[in-house]
């Protein structure tokens, strides 16, 4: 959308294909936040102190004329589900930085209020960028694909996720006596398949761990299964229930602010703290009715990164300097 945007990046690039496609510039000798404090400050430097857009919450803190995406506060308010100097060394970064940085976006207005509240800053000094579904992902919406019981979790599989408690639910509610299978996908951690009960359910494939699969495979596991369910206890934005509901999945969520305020009337909304509430939840889930397709493409097209794009753009050709 703006062919004057450069994109740099350290030496250690994961997505070659990606940084080809974005031509990008790498810069200085070091990794991780030592690049970002240091080389890329000076590179920016260098450059006479252009707008740097930023879309990790995090940003060279010395640097004039900063653009930052704060994702969540989760280092903030769940600081136990991260490692303890990881949670430490963004208390004392982000703040400054967001107090500091010319302009701020965030994916919903609940976290904005946080930000607002936690950090002291004024809200028209911060703009709402929701996410989106990502159009490699778009691309597969059209194969046609018959719905399995299937139960699908999306996501890091962290304390705030309450991941556990939606393994304990599906065991105990005896889902797989009804021929249901429960799908966790996520980051992998080898303490999920410890306990010998666990195992076994895994090894008669009535509960699977699928640790990175490719678009594909995703799309595939969305389209197919009939009910998706996410407890977090915190999120931003959460873009698993986004996607499950792009690929026509029912919704079980938690009813914590960010669910209520961005897919109210599109989810079932739960309160469930205990094992049998839940079983509840997730028996009244599965008699849900699918969501309106026409409603849903109305769903999509508020959250969209084109839209938000616009919105960082128009934010940054405001400045004066740019």
């Amino acid at each position: 959308m703006d062919n004057n945007i450069i994109f740099v990046s350290p030496h250690n690039i994961k997505h070659t294909a990606i940084a080809k496609e974005l031509d990008v510039q790498i810069i200085g000798t070091h990794q991780g936040h030592l690049w970002e404090q240091l080389d890329l400050y000076k590179f920016a430097k260098k450059m006479g102190n252009p707008p740097l857009l930023n879309f990790a919450n995090t940003a060279p803190l010395l640097y004039p004329n900063n653009y930052i995406c704060i994702h969540d506060l989760a280092f903030q308010h769940k600081s136990n589900t991260h490692p303890f100097w990881f949670s430490l060394w963004y208390r004392f970064l982000v703040p400054k930085i967001a107090q500091r940085a010319k302009g701020l976006f965030t994916v919903s207005n609940t976290i904005k209020n946080q930000i607002e509240q936690s950090y002291h800053i004024e809200g028209n000094k911060i703009s709402v960028t929701y996410n989106g579904i990502a159009e490699k992902l778009e691309k597969y919406s059209n194969n046609p694909v018959q719905k399995q019981k299937q139960i699908l979790f999306v996501g890091s599989f962290d304390a705030r996720k309450k991941f556990q408690l939606l393994i304990a639910a599906f065991i105990a509610g005896q889902f797989a006596a009804s021929g249901y299978r429960l799908i966790l996908i996520g980051h992998y951690l080898d303490k999920i398949k410890k306990t010998i009960e666990l195992q076994e359910w895994i090894e008669q494939k009535k509960i699977e761990i699928i640790e990175a699969p490719n678009d594909s495979q995703l799309v595939r596991y969305y389209q197919e299964s009939e009910l998706f369910v996410s407890m977090s206890s915190y999120e931003g934005f959460n873009i698993p229930i986004l996607e499950a509901l792009y690929f026509n999945c029912k919704v079980l969520c938690s009813a914590i602010p960010t669910h209520v305020e961005l897919y109210k009337g599109f989810v079932r909304l739960s309160k469930s703290e205990t094992i049998q509430d839940l079983i509840g939840d997730i028996r009244l889930s599965l008699m849900d009715t699918a969501i309106d397709s026409n409603l849903l493409n109305v769903l999509v097209k508020d959250y969209s990164f084109e839209q938000s794009s616009q919105v960082i753009l128009n934010a940054i050709q405001e400045n004066k300097d740019y």
